[in-house]
């Protein structure tokens, strides 16, 4: 806040809390009143409006104020009173009326007092855009792009007019468009850095990530050490795969003043995109002497020591965050894998347990089938499976795994039933195929072949068809 405002609020405030009367002339009213209208404290800076009436009553700003905050604060009878009987045309009154139409439901009238608006020599792009933000709360898309095009012609030199309509078309996923506006404002003034970013963030949308990261640059170039677009760029190359450049980007941003743990992530895993595990290791120590109790990069410390086969030492971290939070499940879903991997079975199915009694999946049953399973539990690996299906009833493998299972009991008939829920389901897929993209119809095929080869072995086994 302004020095000079900040001491108006403040004086303002002590005013109102000790019930006193304090001198304020009426160009300060308006201030405090912007100061609340830019918190969307509209009660409050009605208040202030009111206040600033009780001294000065025939202000035409105030009195234009106090019909601006009623109508926000849906008092629209009372705000229309002041507005019928409020005779001048300037911009500031004319954007109140057209709110006031919309605001009652006569939207035709907002766009008749608007298009009269437009229509006048002298009106100010200013204007126009104080119109969008008011036909944002009531006009469809189609409606504003039309105004803000046609106050474009009006002010074809409007650099702001344009920029807005280019951020509506990346917002709507036209970046074609929109590229096309940011280029026309370049090509005027190529030393706006903020317009730069944004079509940064425009070629990202289309994932022409080598064009956004030269956006970056120009952008970088014009505000050097700007965090938010250092970042931007590091994200750019981290989605593009180029992980050494993004890291090279990452850490710069880490140099600046001000820093914060906002890249912790990408850092620690483009050193494991790289296959530099110690590395992610000794980045992740290096943060943790600031912060030794943090249970986020201490969970990143046992996935990379994981990563590195040390599992001894995943879980004695694991055990550390556990004791620090101990209703994240990441951390026991961590915990069971790392058992898993140790061949610790029943070990890894308690954790696992822990994890579906407040978080239960398809995925945490479908391990625990499998851990039953190496535990040579066929019927507890049966139920887990049935719950996992439950869940996910059209998930084939976990259906072949029942088959198997059944199998394994000497329970034919329910194996026979669910190799006929396998055929029924891959019917379905097939009826839907048009539907599938190429991996995914890739991968029906795979199924389809898996299935027949697995079959005739079952049928053989089972003596009888599936």
């Amino acid at each position: 806040m302004h020095h000079n405002l900040s001491t108006l609020v403040k004086k303002y405030e002590e005013m109102s809390a000790q019930n006193i009367s304090v001198f304020f002339d009426a160009d300060q009213i308006e201030e405090i009143a912007y100061f609340y209208e830019s918190k969307d404290d509209f009660t409050e800076a009605l208040k202030v409006v009111n206040f600033g009436l009780s001294m000065y009553g025939g202000n035409s700003m105030l009195i234009l104020l106090k019909a601006k905050y009623l109508l926000f604060l849906d008092y629209t009878d009372e705000a229309g009173m002041i507005i019928n009987s409020i005779t001048d045309e300037s911009e500031e009154t004319m954007l109140v009326k057209i709110e006031y139409q919309f605001a009652i439901g006569n939207p035709e009238a907002g766009f008749s007092i608007l298009a009269g608006q437009l229509e006048k020599r002298d009106i100010s792009w200013e204007f126009c855009m104080d119109a969008v933000n008011i036909l944002w709360g009531y006009a469809s898309f189609d409606k504003i792009i039309e105004f803000i095009k046609s106050a474009i012609k009006r002010h074809p030199a409007s650099l702001e007019l344009k920029l807005e309509l280019a951020t509506i078309y990346k917002d709507n996923n036209l970046e074609d468009m929109a590229l096309d506006l940011y280029n026309q404002i370049l090509d005027v003034e190529p030393f706006l850095h903020n317009v730069w970013f944004e079509q940064a963030k425009t070629y990202a949308q289309i994932r022409n990530f080598d064009k956004a990261v030269d956006c970056c640059d120009f952008a970088l170039a014009i505000s050097e050490d700007n965090k938010e677009i250092l970042g931007f760029k590091g994200f750019c190359l981290y989605d593009n795969e180029k992980y050494t450049e993004a890291l090279e980007v990452f850490k710069e941003y880490e140099s600046l003043p001000v820093c914060d743990n906002s890249l912790f992530d990408y850092i620690a895993d483009c050193y494991s995109k790289l296959d530099m595990a110690p590395k992610a290791i000794e980045y992740i120590e290096s943060s943790l002497v600031k912060d030794p109790e943090n249970p986020h990069f201490l969970f990143h410390l046992a996935f990379y020591y994981q990563d590195l086969g040390n599992t001894p030492k995943a879980r004695e971290v694991l055990e550390q965050c556990i004791g620090i939070n101990p209703d994240n499940m990441d951390y026991f879903r961590l915990m069971a894998d790392i058992f898993r991997q140790e061949d610790n079975y029943e070990s890894s199915l308690l954790y696992f347990k822990k994890v579906s009694e407040k978080e239960p999946s398809y995925d945490i049953f479908a391990q625990m089938g499998d851990c039953a399973e190496k535990l040579n539990d066929i019927n507890l690996a049966i139920d887990y499976y049935n719950e996992a299906l439950i869940l996910r009833p059209t998930e084939i493998k976990i259906m072949f795994r029942l088959v198997l299972a059944y199998y394994s009991v000497n329970e034919p008939e329910k194996a026979i039933t669910v190799s006929q829920n396998i055929d029924n389901t891959m019917i379905q897929m097939q009826n839907q195929r048009d539907l599938l993209s190429d991996e995914e119809k890739i991968n029906l095929d795979e199924t389809n072949k898996m299935i027949s080869d697995i079959k005739k072995v079952l049928s053989e086994l089972l003596g009888t068809e599936l």
